[in-house]
């Protein structure tokens, strides 16, 4: 071979070379473009996790709970002004994740639009459903309304809510939900206290002579009349303001 024949042929050898190099560092580069980009988005999905997670575990927003009930009478497990010409009896389970649904989701609006306007009156009514998690809720759901701070309670609860069954629902932890709520006495939350045990009775007799096997349910009817099973929309708020108003004759 002469030796301008040999300097192309190593000339070349060095292009094919560099170009096979330059092709395996971009391929390099867009791997580790994809790999950085999937990190991202790891990390992205991870953070919203978090995000969800903490909305799902319901950061107490005291603020916004004091908000929701100020001014507003109450009387034990009721709410509103006693002279409200409806009732509107609510059966919930505070380990019911549909409950917590509704309460964080509709009960805002029928607060504002109904019971602060007088027009409604609303009573809890604190039951178990899902087992003994239930049991600890109801009591001191019913506890707190001896302080006259039971929706209170149990809105914090709500947004505090653990996994269905899991057992979070246990005395240390209503604890904690007492000491974040505003105005309630921890030490005044006695979960076993003759008039608790009597007012949970009642409850669930009540609920059994109703009918009632899920939650959340309602009764709706006259002030201090018996009334009757509501099946409205709870999960629109206006749609549900609506159907209490058409139901009551408003």
């Amino acid at each position: 071979m002469s030796s301008r024949e040999q300097q192309k042929a190593e000339a070349r050898a060095v292009r094919e070379a560099s170009e096979k190099a330059a092709a395996v560092s971009a391929a390099r580069r867009r791997r580790l473009m994809q790999l950085g980009g999937a990190a991202v988005a790891i990390a992205v999905v991870a953070v919203a996790a978090v995000l969800i997670t903490s909305h799902a575990a319901g950061t107490p927003k005291t603020g916004a709970v004091q908000a929701l009930f100020e001014g507003i009478p109450q009387d034990g497990l009721a709410l509103g002004d006693p002279d409200a010409p409806t009732t509107l009896t609510e059966y919930v389970d505070l380990q019911c994740p549909i409950c917590r649904r509704y309460v964080l989701d509709t009960l805002p609006t029928v607060v504002n639009e109904l019971v602060r306007t007088g027009d409604l009156r609303i009573e809890m009514a604190p039951i178990a459903i899902l087992g003994p998690d239930s049991v600890t809720g109801a009591d001191a759901t019913v506890a707190a309304s001896q302080q006259n701070l039971a929706w209170q309670f149990a809105d914090t609860l709500y947004r505090n809510q653990g996994a269905e069954g899991s057992g979070y629902l246990d005395q240390a932890f209503v604890q904690k939900i007492a000491g974040l709520t505003p105005g309630l006495d921890p030490a005044k939350l006695t979960l076993d206290s003759p008039e608790v045990v009597k007012e949970v009775t009642r409850i669930n007799g009540q609920a059994k002579d109703a009918g009632i096997n899920s939650t959340p349910s309602f009764v709706l009817g006259k002030t201090g009349e018996q009334g009757q099973l509501f099946q409205g929309d709870f999960s629109d708020p206006a749609a549900f303001v609506a159907q209490i108003k058409e139901a009551s004759g408003g």
